[in-house]
């Protein structure tokens, strides 16, 4: 092995031999092994902080909470008719995630379930619990994801009225959070 020294400018002021003793093969598998102990240990350093700076962040985003006041809307729609008994428009810069849905129901009647004008879901049912869907609603084990508007659009044909109620609750974030909530699974959108 060959070391040079060298002045304070630089130049080149003596080399040096040094002969080293040859290395055996368990020496090389040796230092093989320690570099790759250094290796592992590097790389589950850097694993463990990228999750605390995701978990850093995800304290960071602050949901905000559907206007209380539209959580839950209700109309009267007359025999033979329809109507939008539900509707929830979110700001440009935001993006709500609906976790608990709710909605009365009656014979011969039905809903259009829309997701920012898409037809989400035909729903003749009760969605919640039986004798209180409102009160006790569904709670969805996969958040649906909303960028524009939710719409609930109730046909009515029965010969009698009927009061429809619809409940959809959730979280509000704004859009430029959602690369903070990595992993989250959305229903419709895969993983984020």
């Amino acid at each position: 092995m060959r070391t040079i020294k060298r002045d304070e400018k630089g130049r080149v002021i003596e080399i040096v031999e040094i002969n080293e003793p040859e290395k055996t093969i368990e020496e090389y598998m040796r230092i093989a092994e320690e570099e790759q102990r250094k290796y592992d240990i590097a790389e589950k350093l850097h694993r463990a902080t990228v999750a605390l700076e995701k978990m850093s962040n995800l304290q960071t985003v602050q949901p905000i909470s559907f206007d209380p006041t539209k959580i839950k809307q209700k109309m009267l729609v007359p025999a033979g008719q329809s109507a939008i008994v539900y509707e929830y428009v979110l700001k440009k810069s935001m993006v709500a995630l609906i976790d608990m849905i709710g909605c009365t129901w009656y014979p011969q009647t039905f809903y259009y379930f829309y997701v920012d004008n898409s037809l989400k879901e035909k729903v003749a049912r009760i969605i919640g619990d039986l004798k209180n869907p409102i009160g006790r609603p569904f709670q969805l084990s996969r958040p649906i994801m909303v960028t524009r508007r939710i719409t609930w659009k109730a046909v009515n044909n029965d010969v009698k009225d009927h009061e429809f109620e619809v409940l959809c609750d959730g979280r509000i974030y704004l859009k430029s959070d959602l690369q903070f909530l990595d992993g989250l699974q959305v229903y419709g959108h895969g993983k984020y």
